[in-house]
């Protein structure tokens, strides 16, 4: 069994590569740990300590940002969709909605406080106390999704 400490120290590296738009890939994190443990055990001891998968968490922190920029943002939901790393608006829509309550419109339309007190709800679902920085990067992720290239014109 993996302990707590190790299990943090994994979740951040995961924050960390976010946002730097980079998609953490478990066998990574396992060597960057120096924890000489399978995926498969790392992700079982991540889910008993965190309560989701090293996936599932990964998609619940890449929401949280997402929510957090969408109002600030002119881009299409669609287009935003793609660069958080959903594969389209039908899958950001049912995520972003599943997370929160709230459909993306209706986010863009809540109120500064109404907005903090959902990223406070969200970030709220996960175990580990998320650490967001108050500003993100200027430049937007590319997490741009496997089937990205399936909607991107020439």
């Amino acid at each position: 069994m993996m302990d707590k400490a190790t299990i943090e120290l994994a979740a951040r590296i995961m924050q960390a590569a976010m946002l730097q738009g980079k998609r953490p890939y478990i066998r990574d994190v396992v060597k960057l740990l120096g924890v000489q443990v399978s995926t498969h055990h790392f992700k079982h001891c991540f889910s008993d300590m965190m309560g989701c998968g090293p996936a599932e968490y990964m998609r619940r922190w890449r929401t949280l940002i997402f929510i957090k920029v969408l109002r600030e943002t002119k881009l299409t939901i669609p287009e935003m969709g793609l660069d958080y790393g959903f594969v389209d608006a039908g899958q950001t829509a049912r995520i972003v909605k599943r997370e929160t309550g709230y459909t993306c419109n209706q986010i863009r339309g809540l109120s500064r406080p109404e907005l903090d007190a959902l990223i406070s709800k969200v970030r709220g679902q996960l175990v580990f106390p998320v650490e967001m920085p108050e500003e993100l990067p200027q430049t937007k992720p590319q997490f741009r999704s496997s089937y990205a290239y399936l909607y991107e014109q020439e």
